[in-house]
């Protein structure tokens, strides 16, 4: 049987304090996933070939008034391009949001700009992602495509970080998880 001061020394040895390079590296991940969450990226925006920051938030404030967004959630911070200048190519835009809910409202309404003409149809709008999230994205991505070439009679979509689908013949909205 053991003593208690035998399952005291046990549980010390386990309980060893964190290094600090962990707690910072912790610190600095939740810091870096709660700054990207109030930002949103646009792609296919048009580049004028002299551009300001405030050219860039004026047309997202255009984009806002397309998309119905409602003045509290439509708080732009800070608008600009990412990446090298290229001609022919139009930057993605990094937009800063007040609020992380803000940015949910924004691209729950995203799928209204197919419908609206002009140049904004062919802007997409996408949630700000890590490195990591990126490829595992990208990952469902071409997993969705092979799905829908071998597959045609449903229409497949991500959500939850899974592929998903529907029949596209049936009324039902009963959605199949695929992975």
């Amino acid at each position: 049987m053991k003593t208690f001061a035998d399952i005291v020394r046990e549980n010390d040895e386990q309980n060893k304090p964190l290094p600090v390079e962990s707690v910072k590296e912790a610190a600095k991940s939740v810091t870096a996933e709660n700054d990207r969450s109030r930002n949103f990226i646009m792609f296919g925006l048009p580049e004028a070939t002299i551009e300001k920051d405030d050219d860039v938030i004026t047309q997202t404030e255009n984009l806002f008034q397309k998309l119905n967004c409602k003045t509290p959630y439509s708080k732009i911070e800070h608008a600009h391009r990412v990446g090298y200048k290229k001609s022919g190519i139009n930057r993605p835009v990094k937009v800063t949001l007040k609020s992380s809910d803000s940015v949910q409202y924004v691209l729950r309404r995203a799928h209204k700009l197919r419908q609206v003409e002009g140049y904004f149809s062919s802007v997409y709008l996408a949630p700000d992602r890590s490195r990591e999230e990126r490829l595992k994205h990208k990952n469902l991505v071409t997993e969705m495509k092979e799905l829908m070439r071998r597959d045609t009679s449903k229409h497949y979509f991500i959500r939850d970080n899974r592929v998903m689908s529907v029949d596209k013949d049936e009324e039902d909205d009963d959605i199949i998880i695929i992975g």
